[in-house]
């Protein structure tokens, strides 16, 4: 299949297209650039994508283009992960059941690439796992802060952070509550 190019036949998207390019692309070019940047062994299967609708599919060809750039044109999401994404930039519910080390972190970072200005509020079990998602989601230009019993109650810590991210102790709901309090967070 043979889709609309926006770009000069003379660009090299591996070197000129940023991810403000890649959010700002109009759908009827996604899967060009999907195409014409991830090779064919890399992509998600075609019958993956069909059961899709217009709109679904480019929230999840968009945030493919986004990670494989960001990652040099190396790591592309799996299925579950594009799905989970889909889901959660949709407003549906997304239930992630796979087992440790599958790559659920991925599933929190792409909708953060695909939305940058919003605020995400992750709520992880263990401490180690906490510090272990920051980074994560730091390898991928995203500002997160892990809040536990452990995080001072310092305001000038507070002024300071200018994250989008945090990475909350599921098992303290009164701390989620207190910071979300004094971010001004709205929970739905």
């Amino acid at each position: 299949m043979h889709f609309f190019s926006p770009f000069s036949q003379d660009m090299d998207l591996r070197t000129g297209l940023g991810l403000q390019e890649i959010r700002d692309l109009p759908e009827d070019s996604l899967h060009w650039a999907y195409e014409t940047l991830v090779p064919s062994e890399h992509r998600l299967p075609d019958t993956f994508w069909v059961r899709y609708d217009k709109a679904k599919q480019s929230i999840g060809l968009r945030a493919c283009l986004l990670l494989w750039v960001l990652s040099n044109f190396e790591v592309l999401p799996r299925e579950f992960q594009v799905t989970a994404t889909i889901a959660i930039m949709s407003g549906e519910d997304s239930l992630i059941d796979v087992g440790a080390g599958a790559g659920k972190t991925l599933c929190m970072i792409l909708p953060c690439l695909l939305s940058p200005s919003t605020i995400a509020i992750v709520f992880s079990p263990l401490k180690h796992l906490q510090s272990v998602q920051v980074l994560n989601f730091a390898r991928y230009g995203i500002k997160a802060i892990a809040i536990n019993k452990d995080t001072p109650n310092d305001p000038v810590l507070w002024k300071v952070c200018l994250c989008r991210l945090f990475v909350l102790d599921c098992c303290d709901l009164f701390e989620a509550f207190r910071v979300s309090a004094m971010l001004n967070i709205r929970f739905s």
